[in-house]
């Protein structure tokens, strides 16, 4: 099976070729960057490191993918806002994630290629901050959440999504079964979601649910890939990662592998015994 993994996008539909690069505020190469005052600072015409992600590149990205990998399933590991952090809304999030969406839609979904999304710690409004804690309990990810309705095509599957950000579909390759995909939404671990230093429990019922899905695998002889944005590393709360560790560790014979993004790097992760 062939896949192909996007994330952290950080699309800026602002992102104006020539403006200055080195601007002093959070995200720069914008209308409001003012000029460079070294010929090297300009924006180019597909992007600068120091910036956030040109629209064109995106577009040309996700046509090389169609057309030089075609990937039996896509991963889109969340992250899609820009990091224009001083002048971001509740309003401006929620339309970035609707642009977003339709894009990977136009781009994938339209072309015939399943997408299994997760949520990003960006891709709420304030960024990072999830409860989680009661059904649709984000108003940032209730009200763009059904723009990711072509990608979440079962009923029970949409239901844990429009409550509480994750869910589960199964995976097909030539029209064969081949296990199943779960899209959690870890960002609730994150040690800058600040719902989750004060609530020591299972935010929306995610793990049990988790451990019910792997069970289900395990007694079915099939196999699960796991996607999400925030890693259980360095970065991930001990009473939700702890718990997460233990459930890798029980089903390691049944998950074949995760996805995780947030870093903006390109790695591998071990995840040793619990006894290790």
């Amino acid at each position: 099976m062939k896949v192909a993994v996007i994330s952290d996008l950080h699309l800026d539909y602002d992102y104006t070729p020539g403006m200055n690069s080195h601007c002093g505020k959070p995200l720069c190469c914008r209308s409001d960057s003012g000029l460079p005052d070294k010929p090297e600072h300009a924006a180019g015409k597909w992007g600068d490191q120091n910036c956030d992600m040109a629209e064109i590149t995106a577009l040309s990205m996700f046509k090389e993918i169609r057309e030089n990998i075609d990937p039996d399933l896509v991963f889109w590991a969340g992250d899609s806002v820009a990091h224009n952090d001083e002048t971001l809304t509740l309003e401006s999030n929620v339309e970035q994630l609707k642009k977003v969406s339709q894009m990977v839609v136009d781009n994938f979904s339209s072309y015939g290629y399943k997408v299994i999304p997760a949520i990003g710690n960006h891709d709420t409004y304030p960024m990072n901050q999830f409860k989680n804690f009661k059904p649709k309990d984000n108003k940032a990810i209730e009200e763009w959440a059904p723009a990711w309705e072509p990608f979440v095509t079962d009923k029970a599957a949409l239901k844990t999504w429009m409550d509480y950000g994750y869910f589960s579909l199964p995976i097909e390759v030539d029209g064969k079964n081949v296990g199943t995909a779960i899209s959690l939404n870890s960002n609730v671990c994150y040690d800058m979601n600040f719902d989750s230093f004060i609530r020591f429990q299972d935010p929306g019922n995610m793990l049990h649910w988790f451990e019910k899905q792997l069970e289900r695998l395990e007694a079915e002889g099939s196999q699960a890939i796991l996607v999400s944005h925030v890693p259980n590393k360095d970065e991930c709360l001990r009473q939700y990662g702890r718990r997460f560790h233990a459930l890798l560790d029980k089903y390691q014979h049944i998950i074949r592998f995760q996805i995780t993004s947030h870093t903006h790097r390109q790695g591998l992760n071990v995840i040793r015994d619990m006894v290790a």
